[in-house]
């Protein structure tokens, strides 16, 4: 409809050049031109836009129109005629010369200029981008109706300015209406026209709430909305008056004071001729409780200085959107200021967009529409007339619910059936000549998953333009074409009782979505003074929460193809039981069976004393053609003839159930015709077209279920199932690899027992079962399985975020100073009880159950040490067959020597290393702290507590027994040609594994206790620890894994771009043990600062591979491409499996040898040798090869107490 205001035109600002600068570019226009009013044309663009804006909207825009007669290129701002039918265009000029002469109508169009949107980028509030855009689009056209054969355009001045003029109105009528609490609350129920857009832009920059009700809410959901919100202003259609009467008067607290009308008898096609009539009724005689006021009224006596805050509470209550109602009561899903805005505003573009959207309903993204400077055409009010509309708008986006595609694709096969073959149908579609949706149409969008077939007419008739929008009510937009939208988190929910759950392929389940927008569902109770929202809360049976995080439960059924991507397979919201005891989705099977030509719409439903479904349809005039009763009305020919149009319906909706697979049970043997179309004002249907499941249960359920009481006990049965832990996907991954059996989602990752195989399984099945690539260093920055759960459910944007939350990256100077700290408070504890330096030859062994720990052990015992060796048991004698059992397996000794004693302890983590009272022994002459839990792929934080507070543990336990400190460090956070002092930078540290960082912490501590508390002890850095002269071999090391999964594969890349490291530091652990002797056995003093313990000469992967070759090993050198092709497709029983995530990706240069300085070391006189050789290579070899075919039955699987290097150098 046509508005009038007080506001003045505003001239569109641009820049003024000077006359030289206009000449010059004129001369350029002239070269381009084909004649002089093509010259004078540019020269007047020049002039008023500027030089510089019209380059850049030339540069930006996506497409060069020209007249059709003269071919002129159409410049900005410049009037045209565009015909409705065709691609015909003609400029103003031809036009006034008479050569437009068309067939078809012509109508007027401006060309948009594409401006820059860099102020947009300064807005806080939705308010504040919303004038911005009425001030940067000003000439630009906005909201259109049509009036005749073409649209009549409000620009953007004139929108905002009407928009400003009655938000003014609207505060000053506020200020009269008394409100008990908070901000009040309006509602709008109209048409979608100029004034609802006028209405919502109102309360936007007004920052008033609004509740934005359909057309066809009825009096009972009105009533509804009038109590739980308080209204006391409501802004309506005229015609819909007798609804708010009776509302009112359903109403048990209505506060209505206020209703301001809009004229719906003024707009130029009767809202009455729709095809979804609004039906005047008789309105009430009775006076009504509250005032009238028109809607032309209110907006001229405003005025348009409003003010736009900069700021407002990101938590203020902005919109109020009711949801269908599909099961019962619309509930009204809030969305705030910060949603608001960051979901229309929070992706400014660079420039200026031609968007053309069509409104045949009140569209939600109507902000959006304008931050991009498109323009809205209206609905003219009927479905009949949507053509004309659309031609005379030709839209670039084209939105509709999925109730308009289904009953298009209806028609078009009717058509089919009718015409005798798709293919003259589809050609009439596309006549020559003749514009369709695909010639203006860049983006078609629905609004639902729809059935194969109307998938591929939409994808037939649009081309690859279609997008198949997702999304709800209370989240908004939750995926496009399958694609989860990047403010959104999703996961899915098994649901047992129909049969899907997250451990199918593809996981299936109830899809839930999160957005960090979302507030819930309103009432008052949440509704502060302020017109601020509180906190949600999970008091609806459409929420729920799941290891502390609320989701919305959309109701769908959908399966995860891909991560962050998920396709809508079903509905569990609507199911119900059968006497089978067997679940049924309605939905499926009503958009199967509509493809019966002898129906328009169907409702499915059955009940549990019901052992096939019901359904009731309303007949097409095929079926009274069908019937030889084409004459007779459709209520008259169902009665007469009811038995046999039942049958054949029943038929016809039985073949079409078989050719499309439905089962037996879900194909209906029951069947009600009703003559009358399910409609909205016989509360059949809701606002958005979709079957009003509750209301058509208690009309038909008594008929289809054949039971003679009433049905009020017949409700829609939920299968949603209650509050569960872990997926069903991930429970059973878990199961598989992990000793454990039972998982709380409150479980962190490091409870799991996984060794690096494991680690590998579990990051190698996640991928093969949902798709999503977790590597180990990503995996052990999340603190929990339900964070790992979210983590493989969620989309890419909600994943990155996860990760970030949980990968905080540690100032291990802070740290370190921390823990110093620490450690000065628990000293100063127990200064009383510190003990005086012990001498003698008993040594308190830690790790002793590890490669390295084992090694020490029977070295310290054969030289004569009585060794105490510290075991993770409950008992003594678990504790000695632990260690008898490593002892055995690394070929040291069949029984445990008389010299070596086992002692149960929880964890060196524990006070007093986790010894009992009862088994504390007495005199300690050196403790030598060789635990720790050693891993390339855990992080530091899952690290800290064996490694450094162990570390910590072991120095407090030495002050406290006089004992000296042989602590067993690593050369893993040492920079090549570090000299040996105890002070090691930071600044590489980052790029370091977790377990050389936590080994670096744990050193940080021995030092501190050193100098500021007189510890006596001594720090040893070996460098990666081999196998022994025996041959025996840690079987969990990196190197280790490598060599011998390199002669497994029998491949290896010694190419300058190889995957493989460089080369290793590689000592004999015979050679690391023995120097563990020679310290404890230290009476002299040693070198001051730390013992690096590696060889002379680093050993480089060529001569490794060199080495194995020549023992008869083939080894084929690779390109590094297809060298790390062959190591991706190794399976789980392969060494090289725990390995493919540092071998997956070739280097870009050739690495250096690693270099160590190892000075300190010749002050311990060793002799045993402490190079790699060849002859120890084949040992190892031997030995490992072994152990991996046997499957290591005997070896330990604790890795607390297990010692090696994870990340060699």
């Amino acid at each position: 409809m046509p508005i009038s205001s007080k506001s003045n035109s505003m001239v569109a600002p641009g820049c003024r050049t000077t006359c030289c600068c206009v000449l010059m570019t004129g001369l350029v226009g002239l070269l381009l031109a084909p004649n002089l009013l093509a010259f004078w044309q540019w020269g007047k663009a020049i002039y008023q836009l500027g030089l510089r804006q019209l380059i850049f909207h030339f540069r930006r825009v996506r497409k060069l129109r020209s007249c059709s007669i003269c071919t002129r290129v159409i410049l900005p701002t410049e009037l045209y005629n565009l015909c409705g039918c065709c691609d015909f265009l003609c400029c103003q000029h031809c036009a006034l010369k008479g050569e437009a002469s068309h067939e078809h109508v012509l109508h007027d169009e401006v060309e948009p200029l594409v401006v820059r949107t860099s102020p947009l980028a300064a807005a806080n509030t939705a308010a504040q981008a919303l004038a911005i855009s009425f001030h940067l689009y000003a000439s630009r056209r906005c909201v259109g109706w049509r009036a005749g054969e073409s649209y009549i355009w409000h620009s953007y001045e004139e929108i905002g300015n009407m928009s400003a003029n009655f938000a003014d109105s609207l505060q000053r009528l506020l200020r009269k209406v008394s409100v008990t609490k908070g901000i009040p609350v309006i509602g709008l129920l109209s048409a979608v026209s100029i004034p609802w857009f006028i209405v919502d832009f109102a309360c936007s920059l007004a920052a008033i709430p609004l509740v934005t009700m359909h057309r066809a809410t009825d009096d009972a959901a009105l009533a509804q909305i009038l109590d739980k919100t308080g209204l006391r202003l409501l802004i309506a259609s005229k015609h819909l008056l007798p609804v708010i009467q009776r509302a009112s008067s359903r109403a048990s607290a209505s506060q209505l004071q206020l209703v301001i009308l809009i004229e719906d008898s003024s707009e130029p096609y009767c809202l009455q001729q729709s095809s979804r009539p609004l039906v005047e009724e008789e309105t009430d005689s009775r006076p009504p409780s509250w005032q009238q006021n028109g809607f032309l009224e209110t907006l001229q006596e405003g005025n348009d200085a409003l003010r736009v805050p900069s700021w407002r509470d990101p938590k203020r209550l902005a919109k109020l959107l009711p949801s269908s109602g599909s099961t019962g009561a619309p509930k009204l899903a809030v969305v705030t200021e910060e949603a608001l805005f960051k979901d229309s505003y929070g992706r400014t573009p660079e420039s200026s967009v031609d968007i053309v959207t069509y409104a045949y309903e009140a569209i939600r993204q109507s902000h959006d529409v304008l931050m991009q400077g498109g323009r809205i055409g209206v609905f003219s009010g009927s479905l009949d007339r949507m053509l004309e509309d659309v031609r005379a708008l030709r839209p670039t986006v084209f939105a509709a619910a999925p109730t308009f595609w289904t009953g298009l694709y209806n028609d078009f096969e009717n058509d089919v059936a009718e015409e005798g073959g798709a293919g003259v149908v589809v050609a009439s579609i596309f006549q020559p000549n003749q514009w369709t949706l695909e010639d203006g149409v860049d983006k078609a969008t629905t609004h639902r998953t729809h059935a194969l077939g109307v998938q591929r007419f939409i994808t037939r008739v649009f081309g690859k333009l279609v997008v198949d929008g997702y999304g709800c009510t209370e989240t908004g937009r939750i995926a496009s074409n399958g694609a989860v939208a990047e403010n959104v988190e999703i996961r899915l929910l098994d649901l047992p009782e129909l049969g899907y759950l997250t451990s199918d392929s593809p996981p299936r389940g109830e899809i839930l979505a999160r957005t960090s927008y979302m507030a819930g569902y309103f009432s008052l109770e949440r509704f502060t003074d302020q017109g601020t929202f509180r906190q949600m809360e999970s008091d609806s049976e459409d929420w729920i929460v799941l290891n502390s995080v609320m989701y919305f439960r959309t109701g769908d059924v959908g399966e995860l193809v891909a991560p962050g991507n998920v396709r809508v397979i079903d509905r569990c919201k609507h199911h119900f039981k059968l006497a089978q005891g067997i679940y049924v989705a309605p939905e499926p099977i009503e958009r199967v069976l509509l493809q019966s030509p002898l129906i328009s719409q169907i409702f499915i439903w059955g009940c549990g004393v019901m052992q096939a479904t019901g359904a009731v349809a309303v007949p097409s005039m095929k079926l009274l053609q069908k019937l030889g009763l084409a004459n007779m009305s459709l209520a008259a020919a169902v009665e007469s003839a009811n038995d046999e149009a039942s049958a054949l319906v029943l038929q016809s909706l039985a073949d079409i159930g078989r050719r499309c697979s439905l089962r037996a049970w879900e194909i209906p043997q029951r069947i009600v015709l009703e003559p009358v179309a399910f409609s909205e004002n016989a509360g059949l249907l809701t606002a958005s077209g979709k079957l009003s499941r509750i209301a058509l249960i208690r009309r038909y359920g008594k008929l289809l279920s054949d039971q003679r009481s009433d049905c009020t006990g017949l409700e829609i049965t939920s299968a949603l199932p209650q509050t569960p832990g872990l997926c069903a996907g991930l429970h059973r991954i878990l199961k598989h690899i992990s000793p454990k059996q039972n998982f709380d989602p409150r479980d962190s990752i490091i409870s799991l027992g996984l060794d690096s195989m494991g680690v590998a399984r579990l990051s190698a099945q996640v991928w093969q079962k949902f798709g999503h690539e977790v590597p180990a260093r990503v995996l052990f920055t999340l603190e929990t399985l339900a964070d790992l759960e979210r983590l493989i459910l969620a989309g890419p944007r909600a994943a990155r975020a996860i990760v970030g939350k949980c990968s905080a990256v540690v100032n291990f100077e802070e740290e370190a100073a921390a823990r110093c700290e620490d450690l000065a408070r628990c000293i100063k504890g127990q200064a009383s009880a510190q003990g005086t330096p012990q001498s003698g030859h008993v040594v308190l062994l830690t790790g002793s159950t590890g490669f390295l720990g084992s090694f020490v052990a029977h070295a310290l015992a054969h030289a004569g040490f009585k060794v105490l060796c510290l075991v993770r048991a409950t008992c003594q004698e678990e504790a000695t067959e632990r260690l008898r059992s490593c002892l055995r397996f690394y070929q040291l000794s069949e029984e445990v020597p008389e010299t070596i004693s086992a002692l149960p302890t929880t964890g060196v983590e524990n006070p007093c290393l986790g010894l009992s009272e009862h088994v504390m022994p007495g005199i300690i002459s050196t403790i030598v702290h060789c635990a720790a839990t050693v891993s390339g792929v855990l992080p530091y934080s899952a690290l800290c507590t064996s490694n450094v507070t162990g570390t910590k543990q072991a120095i407090l336990l030495a002050l406290q027994t006089g004992a000296r400190l042989v602590h067993v460090s690593t050369l893993g956070f040492v920079d090549d040609g570090h000299p040996e002092v105890g002070r090691v930078s930071t600044a590489h540290l980052h790029q370091r594994s977790g377990y050389a960082q936590s080994k670096w912490m744990a050193e940080q501590l021995v030092w501190r206790a050193t100098e500021s508390f007189g510890l006596r002890a001594v720090v040893l850095r070996p460098g990666t620890v081999s196998g022994a002269r025996s041959g025996a071999s840690n079987t969990t090391d990196a190197v280790s894994l490598l060599l011998l999964g390199l002669v497994k594969l029998g491949s290896t890349c010694l190419d300058d771009r190889s995957p493989l490291p460089a080369g290793f530091n590689l000592v004999p652990v015979d050679y690391v043990a023995d120097a563990v002797v020679v310290v404890a056995r230290a009476r002299r003093s040693l070198p001051p600062g730390p013992i690096h313990l590696c060889a002379q000469e680093a050993i480089s992967t060529r001569t490794l591979c060199q080495w194995l070759s020549e023992d008869g090993h083939e080894l084929k050198d690779l390109s590094p491409e297809e060298f790390c092709k062959r190591v991706q497709q190794v399976d789980e029983t392969h060494p090289l499996y725990a390995l493919r995530s540092s071998l997956g990706t070739s280097r870009s240069a050739s690495a250096d040898l690693p270099v160590l300085e190892a000075r300190n070391e010749r002050a311990l006189k060793l002799r045993t040798p402490r190079a790699m050789t060849k002859d120890l290579l084949v040992k190892s070899i031997k030995f490992l090869r072994s152990a991996h075919d046997s499957q290591c039955q005997f070896r330990p699987q604790s890795i607390t107490d297990e010692k090696g290097v994870a990340n060699p150098k």
